[in-house]
């Protein structure tokens, strides 16, 4: 591993979470903790949420929580809540305690459109092995630039094939995670909206 290299960290202290980046606990390297960095996209994002409110229906939800364990801002959770609520995915209403003060919404899962199979939770983002095939890298490790110095090109070639090769490796664990889902579905002998078999 790269000291430079941001996307694992070794420090007693957990990284703080940022920018859509999520750090995550994997273990330990000499007996100092070890964090993994992960990205989700934010089509992923949304999953997430869906899921979580899905998994959580009819509790209060905090939007900071979310946006905490996101890396992303209140009002990225917020545009995503409103999204899903203005497309019929899920429901919402203030939640009051018994001094008349709001303490967050009750979201609740609507049922009206369908999750989409295979779709990351927000325990599959914190695990310790990364089953779903979530982005743990950052750009800069693959930067490229101009240069004359033929030894430079080959190894930026080289960056751009490990590039190419760590995307697959993801597309394929996503691949497997909706495979494995379907054929539980269809086990179970799930139908679509139209009661079409799945």
């Amino acid at each position: 591993m790269r000291e430079e290299n941001p996307s694992k960290v070794r420090d007693w202290n957990p990284p703080e979470n940022h920018h859509g980046f999520v750090y995550v606990y994997v273990g330990k390297d000499d007996g100092v903790p070890l964090w993994e960095l992960r990205k989700p996209t934010p089509d992923e994002r949304i999953w997430i949420v869906e899921n979580y409110i899905r998994r959580h229906s009819n509790q209060v939800i905090k939007i900071s929580f979310l946006a905490s364990k996101l890396g992303v801002s209140d009002r990225t959770i917020q545009i995503i809540l409103r999204d899903l609520e203005s497309n019929g995915t899920i429901g919402f209403k203030a939640s009051i305690d018994e001094l008349n003060r709001q303490t967050g919404n009750v979201y609740w899962w609507t049922g009206k459109n369908d999750p989409i199979i295979g779709s990351p939770t927000l325990e599959d983002l914190y695990k310790k092995k990364d089953g779903y095939g979530f982005r743990s890298f950052t750009w800069d490790d693959f930067k490229m630039y101009e240069t004359e110095d033929w030894l430079d090109r080959v190894d930026q070639y080289f960056q751009y094939i490990e590039l190419l090769d760590i995307k697959k490796r993801l597309k394929r664990k996503r691949d497997r995670r909706y495979k494995l889902c379907l054929r539980s579905l269809r086990k179970l002998k799930v139908r679509d909206k139209d009661e079409n078999p799945i």
